[in-house]
């Protein structure tokens, strides 16, 4: 039987995409604790709240794509929408577990479309990154 070789591929996708989609709960838990402070400390207003959200949500499924197609070597679109689509699985599972009956309100449909949003983006930019190369 044929193996890949790291070299040419990369990490497998399923590695990769893990390792993306735990740097973007990284991200979007850093990301939510700062603005949740600049908030706190009246820097920004309360008003954003909704679109810090989605910002930050953007940004995590930007860095998860961004980290899977660094990591994969080979098609890194479908690596980087995969990552995105595993961290928005990961906190609506984390909203249904938590026992939350608004675990799938408009809210959560507009962050799951910013992460994957954010995740199309990053696999699109990984993929020029190595055209570039």
């Amino acid at each position: 039987m044929g193996t890949r070789g790291k070299s040419e591929k990369g990490k497998s996708g399923k590695k990769a995409a893990l390792i993306g989609a735990l740097t973007g709960i990284t991200a979007a838990a850093a990301l939510c604790f700062i603005f949740s402070v600049l908030i706190a400390n009246e820097k920004l207003p309360e008003d954003m709240m909704k679109q810090l959200l989605a910002a930050s949500c953007f940004i995590a499924g930007m860095s998860a794509a961004l980290i899977a197609g660094r990591l994969r070597k080979a098609n890194r679109l479908p690596i980087g929408l995969a990552s995105a689509g595993l961290l928005a699985a990961v906190i609506i599972v984390i909203g249904l577990a938590a026992g939350r009956e608004e675990a799938l309100n408009r809210g959560v449909v507009i962050t799951t479309l910013a992460m994957l949003a954010g995740g199309a983006t990053g696999g699109i930019i990984a993929s020029m990154r190595s055209k570039q190369r």
